[in-house]
């Protein structure tokens, strides 16, 4: 069986910034899983390996359930897929150590049989998977903001409860 994965990250409203990330498994063109995380502040390429590496969790736990033989993963994340795959150098700490993560768990893929493949997937383009990757890292850092201004409401309507 051959699945596909989105994944994403995100910033908002700037980068670096909140952020969080996105990833949805299809079989047969069918969503199976997806899965969503906020992040707090950080970047967009963070985000990214994050989302990638929510993916590649996805497929993992997916193969308890379907024989999955193929995985490819879509990432509007150049970067990503370039450091990944070791076409790109990486300079920074903490991304070599969310490659070296997403590497190790390529590998436990492979070990088991699994053939995986990274792609480009134009951001923002219409594609139905990327979409939803997408809004689910948006999502993430949207909803963790509006609970940071709620929290924020009901603490200064408890300080002027305090006042009177």
């Amino acid at each position: 069986m051959k699945a596909e994965v989105f994944t994403d990250g995100a910033t908002r409203p700037v980068n670096p910034g909140p952020s969080g990330f996105g990833a949805v498994l299809y079989l047969d063109d069918e969503m199976i899983y997806n899965t969503t995380g906020y992040l707090g502040r950080g970047t967009n390429n963070v985000a990214e390996y994050f989302g990638l590496l929510a993916g590649l969790d996805l497929i993992s736990d997916a193969l308890d359930s379907y024989d999955i033989e193929e995985v490819t993963f879509f990432l509007d994340s150049l970067l990503v897929i370039r450091q990944v795959t070791g076409v790109w150098n990486i300079t920074k700490l903490n991304l070599l150590r969310l490659r070296d993560a997403a590497l190790e768990r390529i590998r436990q893929l492979k070990q088991v049989g699994v053939i995986v493949t990274l792609k480009h997937v134009k951001g923002h383009a219409g594609n139905v998977g990327n979409v939803e990757a997408d809004h689910l890292a948006t999502t993430a850092v949207l909803r963790q903001q509006k609970l940071v201004s709620t929290l924020a409401s009901l603490n200064e309507e408890v300080m002027v409860l305090a006042d009177n």
